[in-house]
């Protein structure tokens, strides 16, 4: 990977670890659970997701995987709930620590590099993770097919599949 499309590259990946703690952040910052318990509505039914305060803050709803198969929306509370904002703030924090640590090794001359092997090897090893853990924002706006990983696309588990099934 060049120069250019690496900096474009470790940019682009910065804005969107920022957006993930800006929406963290927005949505309290905190843990949420999920409550197991089936309610009905008025327009349907679902498992509440609670927030740190006890406080409903989502409901995960009765609904259909691709193939029509219902899903149990306890399932999706506890989905969901995986995803709280302090989850979201402490993935944020551990790839911010992989990026500044790649960019750190990367930024190594360029002639110095050029002329060891390990140091080649570590560049490329620094790169590779920066490219395979960018990937997983590939679906946001801006992601450059050139960024992808070697070994692209990866085949992914059907939907709805658990994942010994996807294995």
């Amino acid at each position: 990977m060049g120069e250019r499309e690496w900096d474009e590259l470790v940019a682009w990946y910065r804005q969107q670890l920022d957006a993930d703690e800006v929406a963290a952040l927005r949505a309290g910052g905190g843990r949420w659970q999920a409550d197991g318990r089936e309610i009905t509505t008025a327009d349907g039914g679902g498992t509440w997701v609670l927030g740190q305060d006890g406080d409903p803050v989502a409901i995960a709803r009765h609904a259909f995987a691709e193939g029509g198969e219902p899903l149990d929306p306890r399932s999706i509370a506890w989905h969901i709930a995986g995803q709280d904002p302090e989850q979201v703030l402490a993935r944020v924090e551990a790839q911010r620590g992989m990026l500044d640590a790649a960019v750190e090794e990367v930024a190594l001359d360029e002639q110095e590099a050029s002329s060891d092997p390990e140091l080649r090897s570590a560049r490329h090893t620094w790169e590779f993770a920066v490219r395979w853990a960018a990937a997983g924002y590939r679906h946001r706006p801006g992601w450059k097919e050139v960024w992808e990983p070697p070994g692209w696309p990866v085949e992914a588990a059907p939907y709805g599949a658990s994942v010994e099934e996807g294995m």
